[in-house]
């Protein structure tokens, strides 16, 4: 089950559907970012999760569908479903500052403005940290004013 609580999504598990509940032991906050209205539905595609998100200036987006995935573990992950393949548009290739060029700071900034006005997807390859000592990794938006 997902269950939405204090602006995130998180994933309980249970032997039959009318519980009880507890916490999943793997991947338990499963959307953050005041995630809400969260739910799963059957396609032709197999099993999907819908949600919509909430913006800093209190705009609601629709996010993008995703396929359910349930691992040998019984874990629930989002994946990226192939119908999302239809809202690509024309690629626009990123410009990196080369490794080892980013002004002594951990974090690199791409050199190009992206016009958000009809959406973005990004893609791209982040290496998940092996533990919880490693270094940090992710990405940052920022957003000019309006």
């Amino acid at each position: 089950m997902m269950f939405g609580t204090g602006g995130i999504m998180v994933t309980l598990v249970a032997d039959k559907p009318e519980g009880p509940f507890q916490a999943a032991k793997r991947n338990f906050r499963l959307l953050s970012g005041h995630t809400y209205f969260s739910r799963f539905f059957p396609t032709p595609d197999g099993l999907l999760v819908n949600h919509h998100s909430i913006a800093r200036d209190g705009q609601v987006y629709f996010g993008t569908l995703k396929e359910a995935v349930v691992d040998n573990d019984g874990t629930l992950r989002l994946g990226w479903w192939k119908g999302n393949e239809k809202m690509k548009h024309e690629p626009v290739d990123l410009k990196l500052p080369l490794p080892g060029h980013s002004n002594g700071r951990d974090i690199m900034i791409l050199e190009n403005t992206l016009d958000v006005e009809q959406g973005v997807i990004l893609e791209g390859t982040l290496v998940v940290p092996k533990g919880k000592n490693s270094p940090s990794n992710g990405l940052y938006i920022k957003c000019e004013e309006d």
